[in-house]
């Protein structure tokens, strides 16, 4: 038994597989619009349409680059909030025993910041040396609450 012959794609089939169809149904009122502003604009329907899919894209990257050079800004010029909201979205996606963490060290070597987050693979062990180095810190309320309950005690000596 012979291999059958595979027949050789034609010009109109290898057309047809590289400019997919698109099809929609409109209503005549919303036809006639499309070739109205089409002719007044002096394009065709399908150069109005595509356009209007690459202005709809622009505005949609424009507006994502916004709202994120906004978090870039909050995460400077307000970082306590910042680590709040990531906090609230961490508990929204509902990821137990996640710790946002985002630091820098210079390099001994090169002077270079070396960057640790999170998604570093060797986190845990950069934590476990980072928690030994703050280990003796506290937040400044409890230095007030401290120095208060000095006073205090040293007033009813």
């Amino acid at each position: 038994m012979g291999k059958r012959k595979r027949r050789k794609e034609t010009y109109y089939q290898k057309w047809r597989r590289e400019h997919p169809r698109l099809q929609l149904y409109l209503s005549r009122d919303e036809y006639e619009l499309l070739k109205r502003i089409a002719e007044d604009k002096n394009v065709s329907m399908k150069e109005l349409i595509l356009n209007a899919i690459k202005g709809a894209r622009m505005r949609w990257r424009k507006a994502y680059l916004r709202g994120f050079k906004e978090a870039l800004d909050k995460f400077i010029d307000e970082p306590h909030s910042f680590y709040w909201d990531v906090r609230e979205r961490v508990e929204e996606r509902g990821l137990r025993g996640f710790e946002p963490c985002l630091f820098t060290s210079q390099c001994k070597y090169c002077g270079r910041p070396m960057v640790f987050t999170h998604k570093d693979g060797n986190y845990d062990e950069v934590k476990k040396y980072v928690r030994e180095a703050f280990k003796n810190w506290y937040h400044v309320k409890w230095r007030l609450h401290k120095l208060y309950s000095l006073v205090t005690w040293m007033q009813k000596r």
